[in-house]
């Protein structure tokens, strides 16, 4: 095989390569599988083993600690057995995300880079949630959190918003079936 050049013997040549493998199924009907992923993605469960941290192959972990602030506005009717309290009368969903947005120009004003910084803004956010959330998480500890999540147990824009984040980040608004929030990511 001819290609770059290895300093040790000009003529000999270093070679990559890649592999992939496919498997593809013949004969499938598209209906069936349609319907079969649709019954999967309801059936959402959360893994049997937990595994912390970065995953083989480079996935998302199986488990995250998340704090967040949950803002609920008036025209919300579902029942919410982890809400602390209801949401204001004539609070809108516009009138939650503005608030959200006053806290997060807070917390995006505060130093950032260090774990002493981290610290903080940890600290921080967790005040706002005592202060702001409509959730009762923000009861929960110094840190004001959920605790720890996994795939399956919340909303999926929640959880999209959850895992996507790095540690020590926060999320944009996040609109779910319970409100506006905030989400901190506080370990992995």
């Amino acid at each position: 095989l001819k290609g770059a050049k290895d300093e040790k013997d000009p003529k000999e040549v270093s070679v990559g390569v890649l592999a992939a493998y496919f498997s593809v199924k013949a004969h499938e009907d598209p209906a069936v599988h349609a319907e079969a992923e649709a019954a999967d993605s309801k059936k959402r469960k959360a893994p049997t083993e937990v595994v912390v941290g970065p995953q083989p192959g480079g996935g998302l972990p199986n488990r995250i600690r998340v704090s967040h602030i949950l803002l609920k506005w008036e025209a919300l009717t579902a029942h919410d057995p982890t809400a602390r309290r209801a949401a204001p009368k004539g609070r809108l969903q516009s009138d939650a995300e503005k608030e959200l947005l006053k806290l997060l120009q807070i917390l995006n004003a505060m130093p950032q880079g260090t774990p002493s910084d981290a610290k903080k803004l940890s600290a921080k956010f967790a005040e706002l949630a005592k202060a702001h959330s409509d959730c009762n998480s923000a009861n929960n500890g110094h840190l004001a959190d959920l605790g720890w999540i996994v795939p399956g147990q919340s909303d999926k824009d929640f959880e999209a918003a959850a895992f996507d984040l790095a540690v020590g980040a926060i999320s944009d608004i996040v609109i779910s079936q319970r409100g506006a929030h905030l989400v901190h990511r506080l370990a992995r």
